[in-house]
């Protein structure tokens, strides 16, 4: 017997209903989100609001960043994505919490592809013995199948992968973002030592994208920084830095500088030749010559030392203005860049004095008397950073590593021993040494920040 439905009622309610949210006409849709019109350059404003425009291309700009040619398509769309669903934050305040969520899941899709990419998709898997078994993998997913499908040929067991940049080096693997970040290390694809702050960061702020335990609303400011720190970290894995980049920036500039004092030591000023040569206002002061960074902190600058953010180098001085103008007259003036990422250093501890940093030309330059002491070999992206790695581990109680990475001052420190011992690891690193005796030449100025540093 036919079952009678006369009695049903059917009630179709829109998904609003089931999804918790509020169905807007198109207007409104089109409408900004005054939350976002409060963000300008100057940060959050309450009693402010941008006009749509203002506030479009402000937005816009927070995430200009451009990916290198060697970046590949699909990894630009996957970037442009999250970019565009940070530009339209305008209309939704929460789609700036869904880009910047967005963009560290874009980061494991950069390793990824970066992975294949770099072997050519032949991925030099070792087992824990070193047996070679390498995974044929033109996409990553063949990589992901092999360690993680039921059948997979890598399913057990801890595997390793090979370095091609250092014979005899290995790293855990099995697809881990953190394994991944050991591995762009090992090959040198990621640079400096600051920036491997990062390397345990990302991973966080990933997992917690990945795996949501709580509402979030992020700020556009917050989500806009993430999006360009990953753009940095895309472009530097294809071998590119990002214009602007505060993570792996580019090299640094140097030019031809004037410095200058007075006779007290109580003033200080910096000049191009040509201001100079036209200004003659300040003859009785003492002037040097230098090849430098025009931003770094002159002020400090030693011949003989590491004390400036970025290295620089000595042409002519201390002298006279009338010396100065005349030996700029034949002075050939030409700009130059350096790296400062992953720079050496070598600072002596003698009686318990820590001395600044020294590059490896400056210490293989000292004379025999100049040798004694302990002598610490420090891998940093700044001096001041392995002055204070090496002033650490004479405090008692240091929670800093004597060898090794330290994760408190992010330095390694390669050897620790006398002048001789790290005189060899040098010539075993294979570092071109160019030893230079000392100059003993120094800015003439009584209040060199690097004072102050040092005896903190």
């Amino acid at each position: 017997m036919p079952m009678d439905h006369s009695w049903i009622t059917i009630s179709w309610r829109p998904c609003s209903y089931f999804a918790g949210m509020t169905i807007k006409t198109f207007a409104e849709l089109a409408t900004p989100d005054e939350r976002s019109q409060r963000f300008s350059s100057r940060g959050f404003s309450p009693s402010y609001l941008l006009t749509p425009d203002s506030a479009a291309a402000h937005i816009q700009r927070t995430v200009d960043v451009t990916l290198d040619a060697a970046v590949p398509a699909t990894m630009r769309d996957s970037y442009r994505r999250v970019c565009s669903t940070h530009v339209y934050g305008l209309f939704d305040y929460e789609l700036f919490t869904v880009a910047g969520d967005l963009a560290l899941l874009t980061l494991q899709q950069a390793f990824a592809e970066r992975l294949i990419s770099h072997y050519g998709g032949v991925i030099p898997i070792v087992d824990q013995a070193g047996t070679e078994r390498p995974i044929t993998a033109p996409i990553y997913e063949a990589v992901h199948a092999a360690f993680f499908e039921k059948d997979g040929s890598h399913r057990k067991g801890d595997w390793y992968i090979r370095s091609l940049k250092e014979p005899g080096e290995r790293a855990p693997f099995r697809g881990a973002l953190s394994q991944f970040f050991g591995w762009a290390r090992m090959e040198g694809l990621l640079a400096g030592q600051r920036s491997k702050l990062y390397d345990r960061i990302l991973v966080r702020m990933r997992n917690r994208a990945a795996h949501p335990i709580s509402y979030k609303l992020s700020m556009p400011t917050d989500s806009a920084l993430t999006i360009r720190d990953i753009g940095e970290f895309i472009n530097r894995l294809w071998g590119a830095r990002t214009p602007g980049g505060r993570i792996f920036p580019e090299p640094v500039r140097r030019e031809m500088l004037v410095l200058g004092w007075a006779t007290d030591g109580n003033s200080f000023m910096q000049q191009r030749p040509d201001q100079l040569i036209a200004d003659d206002t300040h003859r009785d002061w003492t002037y040097l010559i230098v090849q430098a960074a025009p931003g770094d902190e002159l002020v400090a600058f030693d011949a003989d030392l590491e004390t400036l953010r970025f290295s620089a180098h000595w042409l002519w001085g201390p002298g006279t203005y009338d010396a100065a103008v005349e030996w700029l007259g034949s002075a050939v003036q030409e700009e130059d860049e350096i790296d400062h990422l992953d720079r050496w250093f070598v600072v002596r501890v003698n009686a318990g004095s820590v001395d600044p940093p020294r590059n490896p030309d400056q210490f293989a330059g000292l004379p025999t008397g100049q040798r004694d002491g302990d002598w610490a070999l420090i891998r940093a992206d700044y001096p001041l950073d392995a002055f204070n790695h090496a002033r650490s581990l004479q405090t008692t109680g240091t929670e800093c590593s004597t060898l090794g990475g330290c994760e408190r001052c992010w330095v390694e420190t390669e050897t620790i021993g006398t002048w001789d011992a790290i005189n060899r690891r040098l010539g075993a690193l294979k570092i071109n040494l160019r030893a230079r005796p000392p100059i003993n030449v120094r800015v003439g100025y009584a209040h060199s920040r690097w004072e102050v540093w040092s005896a903190i």
